[in-house]
């Protein structure tokens, strides 16, 4: 069970000037854990246009969500979330935010900057080839970003506009890992969206673009056939075994989607009591080949020889739907 009590106070001033103080104490009882989560944000509002923005807050998650290896029936990654305990820690994250919001007329303007700390990150979600026996060692993640919106409408028209900029590196000082980039370092990441509404039709296309993932890029393959010093020689099998080079330095290509729909609504008038949207949409239009993660694995090639081979995961390609929504 998860107790907690949570309480804030807000402060305006004539000026413009909010400010907003609060905490939240939780207690967990799987952990026997008692932690308190500040939360300050102070506003301030230049004009009817145009906002400043701030935050600090320390927030604990008690849910680890595990990330499997293998994919689904429907091409994505599965999660298992674990509830934290005396071997899966609680998750900290430490985080401020600076930013300002513009927004005149038909405009939006939306512009966050971002420094985050995370704390008891497992070590398999963290990178490849940390899954086995330190798979849960803990990790410290730092995470810098800016994030971008801009919104623009017309009559029968809106158009979006978003950028993304993020690093995120990791230490896990149990196992000497320092300052190599996170399994979820995007550094960039573009999405344009437009939207056309005609009588009862509304048309839309939507564009990603994003930086591929990082991976750890395999350099060989080594013959061991000698124990270790803390192995019983007699029961030492020889094997091979993959070489990597430096964690998560790779990445896999540039990821790009397109996306289009159109969506009827009906009926025309709007004081019926049964409204409906019928729509046909297409994810990934042009059949990109966009790929989640790339691993390795030893095996025989045709010569019967060992060798070392590469495995790509491909997320979905043109993929076709059908949606009718009904409101009573």
């Amino acid at each position: 069970l998860q107790h907690s009590f949570f309480g804030e106070y807000t402060l305006k001033q004539p000026g413009g000037l909010e400010l907003t103080a609060g905490t939240r104490m939780i207690y967990f009882d799987n952990t026997e854990q008692l932690v308190l989560d500040p939360l300050v944000r102070v506003n301030y509002h230049l004009n009817d246009q145009l906002s400043l923005k701030s935050s600090f807050g320390i927030y604990h998650q008690f849910l680890t969500a595990i990330s499997d290896t293998e994919f689904s029936f429907s091409n994505t990654v599965e999660r298992h979330w674990l509830l934290a305990d005396n071997e899966i820690p609680a998750i900290e994250n430490q985080q401020a935010v600076v930013g300002a919001i513009y927004h005149h007329k038909s405009w939006l303007l939306d512009l966050d900057v971002y420094h985050k700390q995370v704390d008891g990150l497992l070590a398999r979600n963290l990178g490849p080839g940390l899954i086995d026996d330190d798979g849960g060692d803990e990790g410290l993640e730092t995470i810098k970003g800016v994030d971008l919106t801009i919104r623009k409408k017309w009559k029968n028209a809106r158009t979006w506009i978003s950028y993304a900029f993020q690093d995120s590196e990791v230490d896990i000082e149990s196992l000497e890992l320092f300052g190599f980039n996170s399994a979820l370092n995007i550094r960039h990441q573009l999405q344009i969206s437009q939207t056309y509404e005609y009588g009862q039709f509304e048309f839309s296309a939507g564009v990603t673009v994003k930086s591929g993932l990082p991976f750890t890029e395999a350099t060989g393959i080594t013959f061991i056939d000698e124990p270790d010093a803390d192995e019983d020689p007699e029961e030492f099998e020889a094997f091979y075994e993959i070489n990597y080079g430096p964690t998560n330095e790779a990445r896999i290509n540039t990821y790009f989607r397109l996306d289009t729909s159109v969506w009827y609504k009906f009926p025309r008038q709007k004081d019926k009591k049964v409204q409906g949207e019928f729509g046909v949409s297409v994810l990934n239009v042009l059949n990109r080949d966009n790929f989640y993660n790339r691993t390795f694995f030893i095996g025989e090639n045709e010569e019967d020889e060992v060798s070392l081979f590469r495995s790509q995961r491909r997320l979905l390609g043109i993929t076709p739907n059908v949606s009718l929504r009904l409101r009573f």
